[in-house]
């Protein structure tokens, strides 16, 4: 597997061409701060040798390791760069091996900014990827079970880019969701702060969908049965009572829905968002007609 520098895209991360993941029930995955490790780009191709494949929600264990995530604060940064290859090479065909189950787009970017060892030999990646629009990142576990490095647990963190951005916010509340604004100009980056006010785990889900449609016409979800013209754009995880943010980057101009999705299935009524065309100010320059001089 070949890897170095490649190239800078928004938010000053560097990504690589990958293949998407599972439904509503798999973790978050966002980036943390650049550690004692380079920013790292992954090439597409081919996975890791042995690297176990793991799908279960919040990612379970693998080959019996354990699924608990590691302490990050006793973590020793990773200088040395097979390490780092392996815990790419390893990651990546993690991603690899959730092709089966994608159903919002495909993995389009897969950076490693950092790699830390613990004292049970456990491996701390943090990396950022993009699913479809949505920037996701996290900080995944990976063991080493005789030769093949399985990921074991993923905490999720927060998304970062640096383009310009828009900020929604999508409150679940007594069966509804709220939104402030319901619309806004479609910026680069699209921020969704999610408040989960109810007392289950909710799943808030971003939809795009046709003008003029109707959310309360969705009274049950199933991502892979979605009406015709809706389609699915990202998800925010979060425990009841937590807050949270998912990043969206390109989102079109037009007509979206949020719902909130319960642990036991159960939809909230959804609202509206309506994304329009960014303003763009054409301001002329002082310099565009020829009488004009810098000191005018």
């Amino acid at each position: 597997m070949a890897s170095g520098n490649g190239r800078s895209v928004p938010g000053s991360f560097m990504l690589l061409r990958r293949r998407v993941v599972t439904p509503i029930c798999v973790a978050l995955i966002a980036l943390g701060g650049i550690g004692g490790a380079q920013a790292q780009e992954a090439t597409p191709g081919g996975a890791a040798g042995g690297s176990a494949c793991v799908t279960a929600a919040g990612v379970g264990a693998a080959s019996g390791a354990a699924a608990t995530p590691a302490d990050a604060a006793a973590a020793t940064p990773v200088s040395d760069q097979s390490v780092i290859d392996t815990a790419t090479t390893a990651l990546q065909a993690f991603y690899t091996c959730q092709d089966e189950n994608s159903v919002s787009g495909t993995y389009d970017h897969l950076v490693v900014s950092s790699v830390s060892s613990t004292a049970d030999g456990s491996l701390l990646v943090e990396h950022q990827v993009q699913r479809g629009t949505q920037l996701l990142a996290g900080r995944a576990t990976l063991v080493d079970n005789g030769g093949t490095w399985s990921v074991t647990a993923m905490t999720p963190t927060t998304p970062k880019t640096d383009v310009d951005m828009v900020t929604i916010s999508a409150k679940v509340s007594d069966g509804a969701v709220e939104l402030s604004p319901a619309s806004a100009e479609a910026k680069p980056a699209v921020s969704l702060h999610g408040i989960n006010a109810e007392s289950t785990d909710q799943v808030i889900v971003v939809l795009k969908t046709l003008d003029g449609f109707d959310p309360a016409s969705i009274t049950s979800y199933n991502p892979r049965e979605l009406p015709d013209g809706v389609t699915l754009m990202g998800e925010l995880p979060l425990a009841a009572g937590a807050e949270g943010d998912a990043i969206f980057l390109g989102l079109e101009p037009g007509a979206y829905a949020i719902y909130g999705v319960g642990t036991d299935g159960t939809l909230s009524t959804g609202a509206a968002l309506t994304l329009t065309e960014e303003v763009k100010l054409d301001v002329p320059s002082i310099f565009d007609t020829p009488e004009a001089t810098p000191s005018s």
